[in-house]
């Protein structure tokens, strides 16, 4: 069976050793795999670029690469998206764990919608997540957004301000 979507993973990561390897992991590990993961170390001063190294090393769909110095984090999304080779782009922190679901259930959303809209033309996908603490401890439940449609752009989306994190955003590159 033909695959729908080519998907990079884009992380962006500054001093986050302690959360990086369940991030990775968390993207091996999808039900629905990446095609993949582009790392952005942002002049880390900790032990991030040994250990995204690593994996990169074991794992010849993780592309690691270093900033000059810290240029911020989109600096950073920017740059892993300009490196990206497929043509939707999954947006993850480095602090963040993708349910095994997070792209199958992306992909087969934006799929439905093509189905059901044939003359829209859909270019992202938000996905519901919770806010967790640093010990994994759930700070709130589940938070949603709605179905917009496509009239509805996405910077009218960030004026409204609905879509809080960029974490687990799945976008059209070309977009």
């Amino acid at each position: 069976m033909k695959k729908l979507f080519d998907i990079s993973a884009v992380i962006p990561v500054f001093n986050a050793g302690h959360f990086i390897r369940e991030s990775i992991e968390s993207l091996l590990t999808q039900s629905e795999k990446v095609d993949e993961i582009i790392i952005i170390d942002d002049g880390s001063e900790d032990d991030t670029w040994n250990i995204v190294e690593r994996y990169a090393g074991e794992n010849s769909n993780i592309r690691a690469y270093r900033n000059r110095g810290n240029r911020g984090v989109s600096f950073s999304r920017n740059r892993g998206i300009s490196l990206s080779r497929c043509s939707w782009i999954l947006f993850m922190d480095a602090d963040d764990l993708g349910d095994e679901r997070l792209v199958s259930s992306s992909t087969s959303r934006i799929s439905a919608l093509e189905k059901e809209y044939t003359t829209e033309d859909w270019i992202l996908c938000y996905s519901a997540y919770k806010q967790i603490d640093e010990k994994g401890k759930e700070i709130a439940g589940v938070i949603r957004s709605r179905q917009w449609m496509p009239e509805e752009t996405f910077g009218f989306e960030i004026v409204r301000n609905q879509i809080i994190s960029t974490s687990g955003l799945l976008v059209r590159k070309d977009a």
